[in-house]
């Protein structure tokens, strides 16, 4: 994981990093987000990246929404390890990721939710239970 994905992660709970960093031992990620301010937030649902406005996402972070970590983090499979080189639309590469997600948080008894099973589909999209 590339040092941008880790400053991001450093801003996720404890659970999610431990899982990240279990998930890119065994299939490359980047995380492309973990906690969002209220600005961030605002600005992620004008533009249509997220559903919820602040506080409502597990994303936030500060007073308002009661929390100092993310109880979500956003990641892209990166098999060949060059952010460059995201396949965005290739959703098999995404399911892979997401599959191994859930198989490393059930070995860390760790319980998420992936925004794969929403109904939008949020594919990079892995949160605490």
């Amino acid at each position: 994981m590339n040092s941008t994905s880790l400053k991001k992660l450093k801003t996720c709970h404890a659970d999610l990093v431990k899982l990240a960093l279990a998930v890119d031992e065994v299939y490359p990620i980047q995380v492309i987000c973990g906690a969002r301010s209220k600005e961030d937030q605002d600005k992620a649902f004008a533009e249509k990246k997220s559903k919820l406005k602040y506080p409502k996402s597990k994303h936030n972070v500060g007073k308002e929404a009661g929390r100092e970590l993310s109880d979500a983090l956003d990641a892209v499979p990166d098999p060949d390890r060059n952010p460059k080189t995201i396949a965005w639309a290739n959703l098999k590469e995404f399911e892979i990721m997401c599959l191994v997600f859930e198989s490393k948080a059930e070995e860390l008894g760790i319980k998420i939710r992936l925004g794969r099973d929403f109904s939008f589909k949020d594919w990079p999209h892995v949160e605490r239970a």
